[in-house]
């Protein structure tokens, strides 16, 4: 928790006014929730902990347009696991597949945590001036 409240610390003394910010996002996997929201300076970026339905990954690859902005392409990457699960396959694809059932049959799981296709596979803009 000490951790957290350092880094937390440090993001709210950057985002302090009248400071040059030199952060594009702030990327995040403590939430069970995937959602790209943009701040005042920069986009927060919520990706779902691999323990949470759907368990993506997510790639998050930066391009400079050349007109006075930025792009952060995030792309969501799912496990090349089986789809089915074999109770007895202990083999890191097995696990996969089972974390991935275990995940999906969650009973406390909330769709709307899923986040809307906008919070997927997008490119999210940001201006450098």
């Amino acid at each position: 928790m000490d951790a957290i409240i350092s880094v937390l610390g440090t993001l709210a003394e950057a985002l302090r006014p009248g400071r040059r910010l030199h952060v594009v996002a702030w990327v995040n996997a403590i939430t069970a929730h995937g959602h790209a929201t943009p701040e005042r300076a920069f986009w927060e970026i919520n990706t779902a902990a691999h323990v949470d339905y759907p368990q993506h990954a997510r790639v998050i690859e930066i391009a400079d347009n050349g007109d006075g902005t930025l792009s952060l392409f995030t792309t969501l990457v799912d496990a090349d696991a089986p789809c089915e699960t074999a109770y007895d396959d202990f083999s890191a694809s097995g696990l996969a597949s089972l974390g991935r059932e275990f995940a999906f049959n969650d009973r406390y799981a909330d769709a709307a945590k899923l986040g809307s296709p906008g919070d997927r596979n997008a490119e999210l803009l940001l201006a450098t001036r």
